[in-house]
């Protein structure tokens, strides 16, 4: 049986990113962290327990701050720690991302979480968007992401669940 008790095997791509305070991190989920990151990308419950492995292909500074050599290693990381958001970039993982914010309601937004601008479509149930404020994550589609400082680099993302214990504001 697959991950989350799908049937569909486990050994299709799960490409993603991480967005901390100060770094992009990308790359593939480690496979003994699959569960666990998805774990993450839900926007109730609590908070995970443990971090998640991502194989690094790609660190680059989201702003000035010089970059470690990881290229080839593996990055751990956890709610609470610098974590910013998660962007699923294809394969497997946007297809789980996408089954849990299907039926949700839809509103254009900024979130400002940490150094940055996430705009894009905010997604949420309840019918009211206030009601993401109480969700320990946020779901946005088709979003860019600037520094709120204006130094370094954008990054732009089909998807993206960002993490309350960042967001200052939804601005809708």
């Amino acid at each position: 049986m697959g991950l989350f008790g799908s049937n569909k095997d486990d050994d299709g791509p799960w490409p993603v990113e991480v967005l901390t305070l100060d770094h992009r991190i990308a790359g593939e989920l480690a496979p003994e962290s699959r569960s666990m990151a998805w774990t993450y990308m839900q926007s109730d419950g609590p908070p995970p327990a443990g971090s998640f492995a991502i194989e690094v292909a790609e660190m680059l500074p989201t702003g000035t701050r010089a970059t470690p050599a990881a290229v080839g290693r593996l990055a751990h990381v956890r709610d609470g720690s610098g974590l910013v958001a998660i962007l699923p970039r294809g394969g497997r993982t946007d297809e789980e991302w996408d089954k849990r914010i299907a039926g949700k309601d839809r509103a254009s937004a900024t979130v400002v979480a940490g150094p940055y601008h996430l705009t894009g479509t905010l997604a949420f149930a309840g019918g009211k968007v206030e009601h993401v404020m109480h969700d320990r994550a946020l779901h946005l589609l088709d979003v860019a992401i600037t520094r709120t400082d204006g130094e370094g680099l954008t990054v732009t993302a089909s998807r993206a669940t960002v993490f309350q214990n960042h967001v200052q504001a939804v601005l809708v």
